[in-house]
């Protein structure tokens, strides 16, 4: 018994672990408060008007793309990069680069919101779901600034005040949205809460902005704009991580949209329903060990290659053992779940859902990509590999949908996508991680 609390005892004491778990705390929270939600939303909604739902977050995530310049991923890595090495000049110049991408995405979202009724005439030849579109974009556009505050406070290591701060938003958003639904506002009462909460939450992480700059040595925000140093390196860097990213966000948005034009609204929800659940073992590990190795894995670069190739070994095979076992009792647990909480109606969603748990297994062998590839400074790759398999995907997709079942088409979307992507992870540990 001794052995094992020193066991629990060291592994508490070890800073990264210590942070993964305050994470992994925090996702738990996060993912119950997200099956709660969308089970009440089903519940309320009932299977069409979630449906309409789902194509509504399916439109302004794919199109919303146009808004990611790269700042959002880019700044997690080079900023702690740069506080790691404490160079405040390179700090400035960091926050410079994402405050000025930031507001271009502002502008961006400003045009989209003035061109929704145009657009969702194009996409739907109706224009009844322009309203929902357009405060969904107003909520994106709002709560665009969120990222850098976030950064910091990670990077600073107060991954507890992050953790809760970004849990009371999504506290925030669900209770206002199932107010909203109740008091007959229906899909708009969602995106207004969304809206709400983005916007006071806004004003907390200014807030406690302030606070940190007295705790630790964080640029200030007047510095960083008056700095003269060029974001150009950054831009070019950056561009390629938007480009990786904005393809990879693709999965599964850019085949809910397609499901959007081309199937009834309802298999659209079922679609998102059976993804959400289906990833439940992926939510609830895996991107806090990609999020953490963001921040980690540029300190531990320093000590050579190999050190690094031993980390990202010791890092992959406890995500592969963790997610693999999450996988499986999760495909005992989860179908009978979600029959019992979803009922009849959302039942065609279920043969789909287990398919995907046992396609998700394979999101473990590419957990730590994409901050090995910016770290190799390699974040091209990646880059144009999606840029030529998702399109190649899609119209794959778009056939698929043409004779066979619009869930059947999904899963296959699904594993199209994910097989094509484990080539990265061969390349990256035969070529760019090789031991002197």
């Amino acid at each position: 018994m001794k052995k094992l609390r020193a066991i629990l005892h060291s592994f508490w004491n070890t800073a990264f672990i210590r942070d993964v778990l305050t994470l992994q705390i925090g996702s738990i929270f996060a993912s119950g408060i997200g099956f709660l939600k969308s089970i009440l939303f089903a519940y309320i909604l009932g299977a069409d008007n979630f449906g309409e739902y789902a194509v509504v977050i399916s439109l302004t995530g794919t199109v919303g793309l146009v808004t990611n310049f790269g700042q959002n991923q880019a700044v997690f890595t080079f900023f702690a990069e740069s506080y790691g090495e404490k160079n405040m000049k390179n700090m400035e110049t960091i926050v410079k680069y994402f405050c000025i991408l930031t507001v271009l995405a502002g502008i961006v979202y400003s045009i989209l919101i003035l061109l929704t009724p145009p657009l969702a005439q194009l996409l739907y030849e109706s224009s009844e779901r322009a309203p929902l579109i357009r405060m969904a974009f107003f909520a994106l556009l709002i709560g665009t600034p969120h990222t850098i505050f976030i950064t910091m406070l990670q990077t600073v290591r107060e991954v507890r005040l992050m953790t809760i701060l970004e849990n009371i938003n999504l506290l925030f958003q669900f209770l206002g949205a199932i107010a909203l639904m109740l008091l007959g506002f229906g899909v708009m009462g969602i995106f207004t809460a969304l809206f709400v909460s983005n916007t006071v939450m806004l004003i907390v992480y200014i807030t406690t902005y302030f606070s940190l700059r007295r705790k630790y040595p964080l640029p200030a925000l007047r510095r960083a704009l008056q700095n003269r140093s060029s974001i150009v390196p950054f831009i070019k860097q950056g561009g390629w991580i938007a480009i990786d990213k904005n393809i990879g966000n693709l999965f599964p948005q850019g085949l809910l949209f397609i499901m959007g034009i081309m199937v009834p609204a309802r298999y659209v929800g079922f679609a998102q329903l059976a993804f959400k659940i289906g990833s439940f073992p992926s939510t609830i590990f895996l991107p806090q060990v990609g999020r953490m190795s963001t921040t980690v894995l540029p300190n531990v670069r320093s000590k050579g290659v190999t050190a690094l190739r031993q980390a990202c070994v010791k890092i992959l095979k406890h995500a592969l053992a963790f997610h693999g076992l999450l996988s499986l009792g999760s495909l005992l647990v989860l179908p009978p779940l979600a029959y019992i909480f979803y009922g009849i109606e959302f039942s065609p969603m279920i043969p789909a859902l287990m398919w995907i748990i046992l396609i998700r297994m394979i999101s473990a062998l590419t957990v730590i990509n994409s901050p090995l590839f910016r770290l190799s400074h390699k974040a091209h790759i990646p880059a144009l590999w999606n840029a030529v398999t998702y399109p190649i995907v899609f119209v794959v997709f778009i056939w698929l949908l043409t004779w066979m079942d619009p869930l059947n088409a999904f899963v296959l979307g699904i594993l199209l996508i994910l097989g094509t992507g484990v080539y990265l992870s061969w390349y990256l540990y035969t070529s760019l991680l090789q031991e002197p």
